[in-house]
């Protein structure tokens, strides 16, 4: 059988601004997933109905995990959270936290002393005792705020890249997001 080739640019679905700013990873992921579907019944039709039950099964898990996040996150003893930088904007749109990103760290080098003076500012004025990294940052720097400050370093994956680690434990989308959420819920406990 013969394979019929997509040529051109592959359209982009529709998601406006609006929105963006209403939806969470989830629900975004949900309409590029269904984009991907339409774009494979367009090329393979005769397997139409395979890519929609698959697309329905995935739809059904990111909705899950959507609702996961919004039942935890807006239950929680806080919203804010420090971070690194500002990588959050769609959690706080979704789920109503407040990311509090803190200029001056690196993932890779160690804060400046003016850099852990506004971490230890920035602690103290919202009563918060964690910091949130991305998985590659240095162990170095998130012992430097732990000493520093008596703030608990968490990671939160960015799931933009797997490390070694991940391949080998079988991790995916979904355990990784898992993961994310029970590291948030550590971060916004009294």
């Amino acid at each position: 059988m013969r394979k019929k080739q997509v040529t051109g640019k592959m359209p982009m679905p529709d998601i406006t601004m609006e929105s963006r700013t209403r939806t969470s990873g989830s629900i975004r992921s949900i309409q590029l997933a269904e984009h991907v579907k339409d774009m494979l019944v367009e090329v393979r039709p005769d397997q139409e109905e395979m890519f929609n039950e698959n697309f329905e099964e995935l739809k059904g898990e990111l909705e899950s995990l959507d609702q996961e996040f919004h039942d935890k996150l807006e239950s929680a003893e806080k919203n804010k959270i420090i971070v690194s930088h500002a990588a959050y904007g769609y959690w706080e749109q979704a789920y109503g936290i407040e990311q509090i990103a803190v200029s001056g760290l690196s993932p890779t080098n160690e804060p400046s002393q003016k850099g852990l003076e506004t971490i230890i500012e920035t602690a103290e004025q919202n009563d918060l005792d964690h910091v949130f990294f991305e998985q590659n940052v240095t162990p170095k720097v998130a012992d430097v705020v732990k000493k520093e400050i008596g703030a608990e370093a968490l990671r939160l994956h960015n799931l933009s890249v797997l490390t070694e680690e991940d391949v080998k434990n079988e991790e995916d989308y979904f355990t990784l997001m898992q993961r994310n959420l029970e590291t948030l819920m550590e971060g916004l406990s009294e």
